[in-house]
């Protein structure tokens, strides 16, 4: 036998052990996943039965948040729909209590805000704090509730719920009223001013802030 054949055979053998050294070692690792799963059989039902019970809870908490926002949505239009005043009060104050944790419930406190004039800065406070507030609700309910502490000879309150901006519809009442709760003229006259460049939708108001900006003018 030739060189050149001893060589070709020596290649062969070397060929035919890698290949059977490949199979091998798939050969355990099959039989080490299988020995693995094989020890670890009950923890991996456990596993999947909390799996399974997971995604049941899941889903059920999905349809319980989408019956309680159905239930809220109607119990809100029937205490809109309410023929008498306190009939609305109660059927508010009920979505409140039923619904606390939607967005109804805030919702409920700017209505019973304007009906329940007693309370007024409670449900004002209430819709600030609440966690499902809309950005505008909150806004509103500050601007409402400064007027409040205005009204009840508190402007220090005011200006504390005035301070933070808003967006650009509520800007000018926002100024019109830091200019009331306003400690000198110099301030007042400088939130005046702010007022009129602001976005207006209140043509009166407007036309306020400019008769007041004109007498402070005409006065210094």
């Amino acid at each position: 036998m030739t060189d050149k054949e001893n060589k070709n055979k020596a290649r062969e053998a070397v060929d035919i052990s890698a290949t059977e050294l490949d199979e091998l070692k798939r050969d355990m690792r099959s039989a080490q996943l299988a020995s693995w799963i094989e020890a670890n059989r009950k923890p991996l039902a456990i596993a999947g039965l909390a799996l399974v019970v997971a995604l049941v809870l899941i889903g059920l908490w999905r349809q319980n948040v989408k019956s309680q926002h159905e239930s809220a949505a109607l119990a809100y239009s029937q205490a809109l729909a309410a023929a008498s005043v306190d009939k609305k009060q109660v059927l508010l104050a009920k979505v409140v209590e039923d619904f606390s944790s939607t967005a109804y419930a805030p919702m409920a406190q700017l209505q019973l805000a304007a009906l329940d004039e007693a309370h007024a800065a409670e449900h004002l406070q209430a819709v600030i704090d609440h966690g499902k507030s809309m950005d505008a609700w909150r806004w509103q309910a500050r601007l409402d509730l400064a007027e409040w502490h205005l009204q009840h000879k508190d402007a220090a309150a005011a200006r504390d719920l005035l301070q933070e901006r808003m967006g650009k519809a509520y800007e000018q009442v926002r100024h019109y009223l830091l200019a009331l709760a306003a400690e000198d003229a110099k301030k007042r006259k400088r939130h005046l001013r702010k007022a009129l460049e602001a976005e207006s939708h209140d043509e009166e108001l407007k036309r306020r802030i400019q008769a007041m900006l004109s007498d402070m003018e005409r006065a210094s």
